[in-house]
């Protein structure tokens, strides 16, 4: 049996973080209700009656899942463990309140759903609530109602954001222990297109060969709110990808290695060839180690984060650690070159084991001790693959061989 402490830790986390919002919101007509305040009032409610009840252990037959923590029987929740799932939930309180702002924009029909969901949500917590614990069937059957509540309150929102996305780019959640917050992504490494700006999609090979500066400088020809992706975006793409059991070997996170791709500056494909150009066969909903594409948590489809091409990210680091191909797990990390830079941790991260490493198919770091000082992320051969793998190794007037890039878009 498994403990299922999401919805204590959401509904704590989005109460506290709410609640200034609420005090400061103007008294709307009956009529013109917003249903993200009425759900941020409710979940304010609900927590000051749950929260006290953190520190207990519940029975449910539930497996881990994104933001669950699973743990053993009659294990009970230490603080720095419900800290770590809080701080986790953080990226959640800045999607309602984003989501709050959209729904004034959204039309009705967008707005008619979430009021509808905000109803069954209260009816499933209030049901919730007058079941004991001890009647362990019926409180199984209660989280179950109010976990499928939720996932739909969670597809409603991700809906609005996705909905953001230029075309040839995938939403990705933002993630706090990284400080993003939700940002569009190219779906495909950047193509050269005919006016020599850079696009996504699965044509062509990927824009050979850029400097760094040539790579921030391309993304900015796309308009204000396009960047090159962030070291901290691709930590979040990757971190995304990695707690996805669709991407493991054994179809449950950690068990075997998540696939690593192939290919050496290729054309990508449709979803449903995985393995195009991977000196592979494989296909769309089969695991294997070639397979080029990876789902995001939310089950989005991303292309080549792992290998194909070395990718610039917009990072500068000039106190890197120097080392080469240390695995991720051994990255020792240091007051300017945190360990969040190059993978995640167990304690903001309750998914990961921080034994990860390249065996898992996650990549290895590499620091020169030439005085290169911006980031490359994913690889472009056997060595260097991985979601996580980051290299420096090319000074600014360097080309940094099989290196292209990927932009990103925010909203």
């Amino acid at each position: 049996m498994r403990i299922f402490l999401a919805s204590l830790v959401a509904l704590a986390a989005a109460s506290s973080a709410c609640k200034a919002r609420q005090d400061g919101a103007k008294v709307r007509d009956e009529g013109d209700k917003d249903p993200i305040l009425d759900l941020n009032a409710q979940l304010s409610e609900i927590a000051a009656g749950l929260e006290a009840d953190a520190s207990i252990y519940y029975a449910a037959a539930f497996g881990p899942r994104d933001g669950v923590l699973a743990l053993d029987d009659e294990r009970v929740l230490t603080p720095a463990e419900l800290d770590a799932l809080r701080a986790q939930t953080a990226a959640l309180n800045a999607r309602l309140k984003k989501a709050q702002d959209a729904a004034d924009r959204r039309d009705a029909e967008r707005r008619a759903t979430l009021t509808r969901l905000t109803t069954r949500l209260d009816a499933a917590t209030l049901a919730l609530k007058g079941i004991e614990p001890s009647d362990t069937e019926r409180y199984r059957q209660g989280l179950a109602d109010l976990r499928r509540v939720m996932d739909e309150m969670e597809a409603a929102v991700t809906a609005g954001t996705a909905a953001a996305c230029p075309a040839g780019y995938v939403a990705v959640k933002g993630d706090a222990a990284f400080g993003t917050r939700d940002f569009c992504v190219m779906k495909f490494e950047a193509k050269r297109d005919a006016v020599n700006k850079p696009a996504s999609g699965p044509a062509g090979k990927p824009w050979a060969t850029p400097k760094w500066d040539e790579a921030i400088n391309a993304c900015a020809l796309l308009g204000a709110k396009y960047e090159l992706v962030s070291n901290p975006e691709w930590m979040t793409i990757a971190t995304s990808i990695a707690q996805n059991p669709a991407n493991w070997q054994g179809g449950a996170v950690g068990r075997g290695e998540v696939n690593v791709g192939a290919g050496n500056f290729e054309a990508a494909g449709p979803d449903n060839t995985p393995c195009v150009n991977a000196g592979d066969a494989c296909s769309a909903g089969v695991w294997a180690k070639n397979s080029r594409t990876h789902k995001l948590a939310d089950g989005t489809v991303i292309w080549d984060i792992s290998s194909n091409a070395r990718e610039w990210v917009n990072y500068t680091n000039e106190t890197k650690v120097v080392g080469r191909q240390i695995d991720i797990k051994e990255f020792a990390p240091t007051a300017k070159m945190p360990l969040k830079d190059v993978r995640p941790a167990r304690a903001t991260h309750p998914f990961w084991s921080d034994s990860w490493g390249a065996t898992q198919g996650l990549g290895v770091y590499w620091g020169s001790a030439q005085p290169a000082k911006h980031a490359v992320r994913g690889g472009a051969s056997a060595d260097e693959w991985g979601i996580f793998g980051l290299m420096f190794w090319w000074e600014d007037t360097e080309s940094a061989g099989a290196t292209g890039f990927r932009c990103a878009f925010h909203p």
